[in-house]
């Protein structure tokens, strides 16, 4: 580069400032934390006083050009920036007899340039005033640019492009070094699939991405042998490498020109070089092309399932297609999801909730999450998944270390995390309930909203995800709520929920998916307003129907007096029973003459029983305790209330009843069976059969109620019949046994 003059023009007044001993040249490597090396240089002239109102004039000259491009001419200049400028002229003067064209971008003004002819040469100049400035609004898709631009080209069509990239892109012979890598995977793998997926994961994984982009190299891969040996590269140089590799394992393959950014816009450029940022793989194992970044390491799945960016268009470097080519969209399977799901048990109001959490990637989700461990290393990327949940739950702990588990064969990794949440119930302090907040933070991180809701520019929607989050609750009681289940969609999105209740269990199920990447500026209004509830559907409000109220104060009195009088009645006919047994009981037959008598053998486990069965009783009782309370007597005896049923109230206290009766008789039962009087078996056997007549009934009803067999207040069918069948061995041997009839016989 030749400076020629810098000066500055000040009430008419013209003064050279190029002061060449100033003038520093740097470099600075702008892309450097991008892992790209171009080796251009920055000229900086710093300028003395300069005051408002000055114009400043400069010219330097460039010569020479990339061979790389072997005498082909393609550039782009700006229009537009983010800043207002008063007066921009692009003039471009080039031999008359060389095809050149020219673009307006789709953002630019209605302009006209001027374009002579002088001699051999064209001149080509646009003279703009008082530019306006861009504001950008920001979250954009990657496509969109709202600056306006003018591209040159003297490529004819995208044919010639590919022409030219075919030759810098000839597969060259391979050294011994490579060959003897590719037959060592041919002898270990029988399968090409396998021959192939070793070679793309020894590119992705071993050879580093570090690009050195200047001179030719800023457009022709280096040597396959030379990337081996040095085991870095770019795009270029590692594409370049696989697709050798490759053809030695005798896989078809061919290099693919894309833009990661603007992807199928550039269907609208002219054709040139400038349209391709990056480059790509497309290869044939015998089940249709597929594609592969040879940048993306750490992937996972077969082959077939390796998932590529979308760059929907793409221009490859094949004998078979001459111009821009759609490319295959990646499948759902190779996207992936992220599917969460938490487990809450709460015992007791106020104390600490327990919640487990797995999360499991699949899919280019996987890879994602397997980059982050590789890059920050385990123990970091534990920290950071153990401080997700620090925001919401700011007095949250660990009960166990985070587990991960990474089947990269099946491309699946799964995440696995215990806490302990203190403080995650919280009281009001005018009602005594309990409350809790929940967000379901892992969709609705991703429902941005703009600032605003007039834009003139496209919002960026973050596509292709896919999301599922399924949070569990066992809560300390029976919960009333109305499920709710539905599906809310906008242009670029939807959430399917579902919000239903057993009891004491909540569930919460969410799935999020994409449809597009972008919300056009008139969709917005609509689009705010569809997300904003989506949001309201991803926040819960648990308020519990059991306050932290004096327990005299939720007392069910009416239970409770219900209680206290079938205890009344129960001890008085216990009284009475024991008063008059001779009396209610048929003459005392004649002993047997076998002689076995006293507590002993078989006798002494039925000792066991009778002295145990007040403590079982009461056991098996003490989750009716919760009824005294009004709020979970109300939630199930109320018309009106989502649990309620018009049996529940008569169940409730015949079951009440009967166990009452059934530990008064059986505290009766001990001393009748340590006095050996001739009641005592038949009021044995009684207890044994009301409990299990009762056990099959309430079964049976709570079946019928509809009332789920997850629920712990219903008796599983099948316990009740098998401790049916276990009293029925008591029942028989009380009721036959020479022991028995010879013992109590008072």
């Amino acid at each position: 580069m030749t400076w020629h003059f810098a000066n500055i023009e000040r009430d008419g007044v013209v003064r050279n400032v190029l002061n060449r001993d100033a003038l520093l040249v740097m470099r600075r490597e702008e892309s450097l934390e991008q892992q790209q090396l171009n080796g251009s240089l920055t000229s900086y002239l710093v300028l003395n006083d300069i005051r408002e109102g000055d114009i400043v004039d400069y010219a330097f000259t460039v010569r020479g050009a990339n061979p790389i491009m072997n005498g082909h001419y393609a550039r782009a200049f700006m229009l537009s920036w983010g800043v207002p400028v008063s007066f921009e002229r692009v003039r471009l003067i080039y031999p008359s007899d060389k095809k050149l064209r020219y673009r307006f971008s789709e953002y630019s003004s209605t302009v006209t340039p001027s374009v002579l002819q002088r001699g051999r040469q064209m001149d080509w100049s646009l003279v703009l005033k008082d530019i306006p400035a861009i504001h950008h609004e920001g979250n954009t898709p990657s496509w969109y640019t709202p600056y306006a631009w003018v591209e040159f080209s003297d490529f004819d069509d995208w044919e010639e492009v590919q022409r030219w990239a075919r030759e810098i892109y000839k597969a060259p012979s391979l050294g011994q070094d490579l060959l003897r890598k590719a037959g060592d995977w041919t002898s270990a793998y029988s399968n090409v699939e396998d021959r192939a997926l070793a070679a793309i994961r020894f590119v992705q994984d071993e050879v580093r991405y570090l690009g050195v982009e200047s001179g030719i190299f800023a457009y022709q891969p280096s040597a396959p042998d030379k990337v081996y040996a040095r085991r870095y590269g770019d795009c270029k140089d590692k594409t370049f490498l696989l697709n050798s590799l490759l053809r030695a394992l005798n896989v078809t393959s061919y290099p693919v020109l894309v833009n990661s950014y603007f992807r199928d816009r550039i269907h609208q450029w002219l054709p040139s070089h400038r349209a391709f940022d990056h480059v790509i793989l497309a290869y044939d194992v015998g089940g249709g092309v597929k594609l592969i970044d040879a940048t993306a390491c750490l992937q996972g799945g077969s082959c077939a399932e390796m998932a590529v960016a979308n760059y929907r268009v793409g221009l490859p470097l094949n004998d078979a297609a001459f111009s821009l080519c759609r490319l295959t969209e990646p499948s759902e399977e190779m996207v992936g999801e992220v599917s969460v799901q938490e487990t809450y048990r709460s015992e007791v109001f106020g104390e600490d909730v327990d919640l487990k959490v797995r999360s499991v990637y699949t899919g280019s989700s996987a890879d994602q999450i397997r980059r982050q461990m590789a890059a920050s290393g385990m123990g970091k990327f534990k920290q950071d998944y153990m401080k997700y949940y620090v925001p919401q739950y700011p007095q949250i702990r660990v009960v166990d270390p985070v587990v991960c588990n990474d089947n990269r064969q099946q491309n699946r990794l799964t995440i696995d995390e215990h806490y302990a949440i203190t403080n995650f119930w919280r009281d009001e302090p005018k009602t005594g309930r309990w409350y809790a907040d929940i967000q379901g933070r892992l969709i609705g991180d991703m429902l941005e909203l703009p600032s605003v809701a007039t834009r003139n520019m496209p919002l960026r929607i973050p596509h292709p995800s896919r999301l599922s989050l399924q949070s569990d609750f066992f809560l300390p009681c029976p919960w009333p709520m109305q499920d709710d289940i539905g599906t809310i969609s906008t242009k670029a999105s939807r959430l399917s929920y579902a919000i239903t209740h057993t009891g004491q269990f909540v569930r919460c199920a969410y799935d999020y998916a994409t449809t597009r990447d972008f919300i056009s500026p008139d969709e917005m209004p609509e689009y705010i307003r569809q997300t904003s509830e989506m949001k309201d559907f991803l926040y819960l409000r648990f308020t519990s129907p059991v306050g932290q109220l004096p327990f005299w104060e939720e007392l069910n009195w009416m239970y409770v007096l219900w209680s206290l009088m079938a205890l009344a009645m129960a001890g008085s006919a216990a009284i009475v029973l024991w008063k008059k047994q001779n009396s209610l009981l048929p003459p005392l037959p004649p002993a047997l003459p076998d002689q076995v008598q006293g507590i002993a053998g078989w006798l002494v486990v039925v000792c066991l029983l009778v002295c145990l069965k007040p403590l079982i009783i009461v056991a098996q009782s003490v989750s009716s305790m919760t009824y005294m309370r009004l709020s979970v007597w109300h939630a199930l005896t109320a018309p009106g209330s989502e649990s309620y049923h018009a049996l529940w109230a008569p169940l409730l206290l015949v079951e009440d009843s009967i166990v009452i009766a059934c530990f008064v008789f059986s505290l009766l039962s001990i001393p009748l069976f340590f006095s050996k009087k001739r009641m005592f078996p038949r009021l044995f056997v009684a207890i044994f059969v009301v409990g299990v007549l009762w056990g099959i009934i309430s079964s049976a009803l709570l079946k019928y109620m509809e009332v789920p067999e997850d629920n712990p207040l219903r008796p599983r069918m099948a316990q009740a019949i098998g401790q049916a069948l276990g009293s029925m061995i008591w029942i028989l041997y009380v009721t036959v046994s020479v022991r028995v009839k010879n013992t109590f016989r008072r």
